[in-house]
């Protein structure tokens, strides 16, 4: 009995962010407000590029580029990476550097793109608590800032994206860590293959015809 190993404790599934939670979130801020756009912002950027809250706390101007729409990122170890991301976050992105410049004067290089009056580095515990006030003002069950991680992964995956760009792009340096995405949501990948499955359109254009089916 002592050779025995004993057996591995289940992992616990992800509190992943979804499309709608999200959408229902954010709805809770009002652009226009200085303040609540830069909350926006930093939520729409996690959630559009899996980036982890520490890397997007850590950004500097020098780091974004928004003609390409591409961020660098330093991850864990200080490994750095380019992360892409899409329109809708560079227009909030450009929306929010031209607020800090409007009340600044002019924003360098080694400034934080999300930074607080005073120009120091947001607070993690006060992104927390945001995140939670907004979506329990929604009327949502909160979930972890880290789900808006999950939830680009699973998105990422069920809109025909490869495991493999999805690895650099979250910096895992272990596959297997992203391989846990891909059979987490082995289920939903399913589904939206049985939506897509070339062979079963074929058969069903051709239905009407009598060709020959397989199996």
């Amino acid at each position: 009995m002592a050779r025995i190993k004993p057996p591995k404790p289940e992992e616990p599934l992800p509190r992943t962010v979804t499309e709608e939670h999200f959408l229902a979130t954010i709805k809770q801020l009002n652009p226009k407000d200085p303040i609540q756009l830069r909350w926006l912002t930093l939520f729409t950027l996690l959630f559009d590029t899996g980036a982890r809250l520490g890397e997007a706390l850590n950004l500097q101007v020098k780091d974004v580029d928004l003609q390409n729409r591409l961020i660098k990122v330093k991850g864990k170890g200080r490994k750095e990476r380019i992360v892409p991301f899409g329109t809708k976050t560079a227009s909030l992105l450009a929306r929010h550097l031209a607020v800090l410049i409007a009340q600044k004067g002019r924003l360098d290089d080694d400034d934080l793109v999300f930074q607080t009056s005073t120009g120091q580095r947001l607070c993690k515990r006060n992104v927390f608590r945001t995140w939670v006030r907004l979506q329990k003002k929604a009327g949502l069950k909160p979930l972890p800032i880290h789900g808006l991680r999950h939830g680009f992964a699973r998105i990422w995956l069920l809109s025909g994206g490869d495991a493999f760009s999805l690895q650099i792009i979250l910096g895992h340096s272990d596959p297997t860590v992203t391989q846990k995405y891909v059979t987490l949501w082995a289920s939903d990948l399913q589904r939206k293959h049985a939506l897509h499955s070339p062979i079963d359109r074929i058969l069903k254009k051709k239905a009407d015809s009598h060709t020959v089916v397989i199996g």
